[in-house]
């Protein structure tokens, strides 16, 4: 066990501090920071992490807190059982021995037992710091070691092994605790879940309440790790006050319900390490008695069907459930998609059939019968289609060489938003590119009249709310049509029919995502934040929306811009009680990103508009600097290729140090949510707009490999568009490649939110860049 006695240094720190008062930060993981109430709002008093608990346990006891959906269905637990769990888990921690100011490590998917771990940790006095359940056994190993972590918290036997691989450098550890799965190692230090709890009875509800009366609000409670692209993982100390001053004001801003005028409901499903998911989903919360409710793991799987080669008989004739016969007219129109002969397509052409032929379904499995002939036999199968433009119901038999084809299930996010009904909904950009393409589908199934009636429906949403931003508020007569017809049936198709508010969390969401999302009269309302910041700083609302904006700061918080260039972009710098302590055990770090007056320095860079709107235009780090020694913002390029080719998931501009600019492009792809990869086959929003260019291609193959001449050229001239809007040849895209796999956080490119990592991009893809100038040609 190691000594709590203060050494010489920080004997004469304390004493320095208390001359001179607390600072606005400190690296210490026992320091105590000057709060910033300078003003009426920001002078409300200052509260801990568990008097917010408690006063809405006591005030809410008997509403919904938390629910978790079980075989047998969804285990509730009220305020008042969700606080006691809380306390229980905190005696249980003070048994296994953890210190004060040192730390709980929680790495698991989101659950119950996450949050009552992670607000147990706080009220036993120590650190709660949640690591991503994707992180290697060295970075946890970093983790625990810069955080002395005293316990690890896993859910599963797959997140225990990588602790057992590193508990032997782990000086500091005294117990791991699994809150899932039943355990198959047997460890002396290993407690289930259930165990975990009953350690509390053998701590008095006095000791306990000693160490919670000794926290302070302007004292550390939980740590963030901020991943650097260059050396270990930034440890983000944040305060009790940090906590729940943001919490309160941000639940202000939005205006949230309370009980019993209406409680707010929640479904958490992004990664509770994320600090602004943890924000929304754990403070806001508790802190306006809201009910979380936790998605399925296999929230946002992606489907996936295994390939089968089928053939169409050549004189294939339909059945018309009525009068008489006729030959099928979805096998005629796909016989002209195809060469001569014989009929052999990938297996997922059976639903293209639907698309070109009857596009108003999905074809649906009828039948199957085992036959003979073949390799392995041959399986028959029937699949029913529905085309009102024929006003018939069509089967079509198709023979596949191998067995009937093993589809699994979608992810389940959609099902539990539409059994939850949340009243407000955020997502990083993939997760909306996610619900576009499943609305998209479901357009694309719909009848050829419907699909008339939602294009003026969205139409008309996107110019009325354009309009809105400009002050006009009243909308037009037939808005309540549209609204009716089209948008609420696309809210209910997502199951956010009771949404009042959509935010985005990461950054890269494309302006076509958000004016898709804007026609159908839901507005994805954009946020700014940095762990620095406890995860946001400035906010839009449905009230005060800008395009492309971030909207306006918190309440009695300051964001200003500096050194600002010929277009008014400047090194954003933001102020508030939302700012963090500081980074543990980093004082020179830490002194670079606080200067004396409490500010802290982002890094970003943006501009306010006339009314303090936001706009975030990229980072400093970002910048590429040309061989001509010109500065090029590679953001606003990006997101205008995007624009412009639809196809396009990333753009990533090279040429530092080059002469001109290239670009790397990557394509949607499914992603595998199982290993988090990305997956060969597109995105049935990028099928559908490559049937749009009479392109019969559906994997990223076809396009890399078989070089689709109609997506390539239709790609170059998109890039000649984009480059038509530039005002410097400079910033000109001279040469592009598209990559053969589009970018992940599991494959390294992408940060946990999603946000792209410029650097290690930069490194994975260093010939692609080498070749772009490696030729010698002039420009």
């Amino acid at each position: 066990m190691s000594s709590n006695k203060p050494g010489p240094k920080e004997r004469d720190h304390r004493a320095e501090t208390k001359a001179r008062g607390p600072s606005y930060w400190t690296s210490r993981r026992d320091g105590e920071v000057h709060l910033r109430q300078e003003d009426a709002f920001a002078s409300q008093a200052p509260v801990t992490v568990h008097d917010m608990v408690m006063n809405t346990a006591i005030k809410y006891a008997n509403y919904i807190a938390l629910g978790s959906k079980h075989r047998t269905g969804w285990h509730l637990l009220t305020y008042i059982e969700y606080y006691e769990e809380c306390r229980r888990a905190a005696k249980a921690f003070l048994k296994l021995g953890l210190e004060r100011f040192h730390s709980v490590g929680i790495m698991g998917l989101n659950s119950e037992e996450w949050v009552i771990a992670s607000i147990g940790a706080i009220m036993a006095g120590g650190f709660s710091v949640g690591i991503l359940s994707t992180n290697s056994p060295k970075t946890c190993q970093v983790i625990a070691e810069s955080s002395e972590m005293d316990i690890f918290v896993v859910d599963n036997d797959r997140q225990l092994q990588k602790i057992i691989q590193i508990q032997g450098y782990l000086k500091h550890l005294k117990a791991i605790v699994q809150y899932k799965e039943e355990i198959r190692t047997r460890l002396q230090n290993l407690y289930s879940w259930r165990g975990f709890l009953d350690l509390a009875d053998g701590v008095s509800e006095d000791t306990l309440n000693q160490v919670i009366d000794s926290q302070k609000p302007n004292q550390c409670c939980a740590l963030l790790y901020s991943m650097s692209i260059a050396g270990p993982p930034k440890p983000v100390m944040l305060s009790h006050d940090n906590i729940t001053w943001t919490t309160e004001t941000a639940a202000q801003t939005l205006s949230c319900k309370c009980p019993p005028e209406e409680q707010e409901v929640l479904v958490s499903y992004l990664p509770l390490s994320y600090l602004t998911a943890q924000l929304f989903d754990v403070w806001v919360s508790i802190s306006v008695a809201g009910a979380l409710y936790f998605a399925q793991p296999d929230a946002l799987r992606v489907p996936r069907e295994r390939t089968r080669t089928c053939r169409f008989p050549a004189a294939q004739t339909g059945k018309l459930y009525g009068r008489r016969k006729f030959r099928c007219r979805a096998f005629t129109r796909h016989k002209n998609s195809c060469p001569p002969g014989t009929l052999e397509r990938p297996f997922h052409d059976v639903k293209a059939i639907s698309a070109l032929g009857l596009a108003s379904a999905t074809p649906v499995l009828a039948g199957r019968k085992a036959g003979s002939g073949g390799r392995g036999g041959t399986c028959l199968a029937w699949y029913r289609f529905h085309s009102p433009a024929f006003r018939v119901h069509v089967s079509v038999v198709v023979s596949l060489r191998e067995p009937f084809p093993v589809t699994r299930k979608e992810g389940s996010l959609i099902d539990t938003l539409r059994e939850v009904k949340p009243t407000m909904f955020y997502g990083v950009p993939w997760v909306w590119d996610r619900l576009l393409d499943s609305l998209k589908t479901s357009q694309l199934a719909s009848t050829p009249f419907r699909r008339r009636l939602d294009k003026w429906a969205m139409c008309l949403g996107l110019r009325t709310n354009k309009r809105r931003m400009l002050g006009q508020t009243r909308p037009p007569l037939c808005f309540s049509l549209a609204k009716r017809l089209t948008f609420s049936q696309a809210r209910r198709f997502l199951g956010l029919q009771r949404c009042r508010q959509y935010f985005n969390l990461g950054t890269g969401l494309s302006g076509a995502t958000t004016e898709y999302f804007l026609s159908l009269n839901m507005p994805i309302c954009e946020l700014y934040g940095l762990s620095e910041s406890t995860g946001v700083h400035t906010l839009s609302r449905q009230e005060g929306f800008r395009l492309l904006s971030c909207g306006k700061s918190l309440p009695s918080t300051r964001t200003k811009t500096q050194r600002e260039d010929g277009d008014g972009i400047g090194d954003i710098h933001i102020w508030g009680r939302n700012i963090f302590m500081g980074y543990l055990d980093d004082e020179e770090k830490t002194q670079e990103k606080i200067d004396l007056h409490g500010w802290l320095r982002t890094g970003d860079l943006g501009f306010l508009d006339d009314d303090e709107f936001l706009y975030v235009t990229g980072n400093e780090r970002d910048l590429i600097t040309l061989s001509s020694g010109e500065k090029i913002n590679p953001n606003p390029i990006e997101e205008r290729v995007k624009r412009h080719i639809p196809l396009v998931r990333y753009v990533v501009l090279v040429g530092q140090d080059a002469p001109y600019l290239c670009a790397l492009l990557t394509l949607k792809c499914q992603i595998n949510t199982d290993t988090g990869e990305p997956r060969n086959a597109l995105t049935s929003e990028a099928v559908a707009f490559c049937r749009q260019l009479r392109s019969q291609s559906t994997r990223l193959s076809d396009i890399v490999r078989d070089r689709d001449p109609l997506v390539t050229e239709f790609i170059s001239q998109g890039i000649d568009a984009a480059n038509a809007e530039v005002t410097s040849n400079s910033a000109k895209i001279v040469k592009w490649t598209i990559l053969e796999t589009d970018f992940s956080v599991a494959g390294g490119e992408l940060g946990a939110t999603a946000k792209l990592k410029r650097a290690n991009v930069g490194k994975m893809y260093q010939p692609e860049i080498e070749s772009f100038y490696s030729e010698k040609d002039e420009y």
